[in-house]
């Protein structure tokens, strides 16, 4: 286990290197800003593709999965599908709506349930996935909306970062629409 100083320079030096690195573009990142986004954040990995029934009985959304900082920083984005009107908003308050706090080791300070559901609806996706979820390695995106830190680890993270993601791979946002088509008799999507 590393001690608080060492975690917090690498901190200090991935937030250097993160303000010194140039924004892309919101048309070039694929989809247009919601809401406020507290910066972004680039990686390259492997990202685990899935499709999150997040309020029964039918509404769903397209998340994605990765890691950077050796695997200490666990990244859960939304993956946005144009017209998409089942979108959950913030993911740290979708977790708290499947309270957390109810399971007895995930009982902690501050954000520290949700950021354990978080993890392990990530790892889970990644080691147990869904038939109709993809992996692939590419260069990502976030659009940070929340950051907090674990009390410990969780799954091998110590942090989670949420937001919108995009992931430069051509095919996508076809692939998500795939997703979300796929699980819904009717058409899941805004006529606008």
């Amino acid at each position: 286990m590393q001690s608080d100083d060492v975690l917090w320079r690498r901190s200090l030096l991935l937030t250097v290197w993160i303000q010194r690195m140039p924004a892309l573009p919101a048309a070039r990142r694929g989809h247009p800003r919601k809401g406020p986004s507290l910066r972004t954040i680039n990686g390259h990995g492997r990202i685990t593709v899935f499709p999150l029934l997040h309020s029964w009985p039918d509404n769903w959304c397209v998340m994605a999965y990765t890691s950077y900082d050796t695997g200490a920083v666990a990244v859960l984005g939304l993956i946005p599908v144009e017209g998409n009107v089942f979108e959950p908003g913030n993911l740290f308050a979708l977790a708290h709506r499947h309270s957390p706090d109810k399971v007895g080791d995930w009982r902690g300070p501050g954000e520290h349930a949700a950021c354990c559901w978080l993890t392990c609806l990530g790892s889970s996706a990644r080691a147990i996935p869904n038939p109709d979820s993809f992996t692939v390695i590419a260069d990502w995106q976030l659009d940070l909306d929340q950051a907090e830190k674990v009390d410990g680890t969780m799954f091998g993270h110590s942090r989670v970062e949420t937001g919108r993601i995009h992931i430069d791979e051509p095919n996508i946002p076809e692939r998500a629409l795939t997703l979300l088509t796929s699980r819904r008799p009717d058409p899941p999507l805004s006529s606008g």
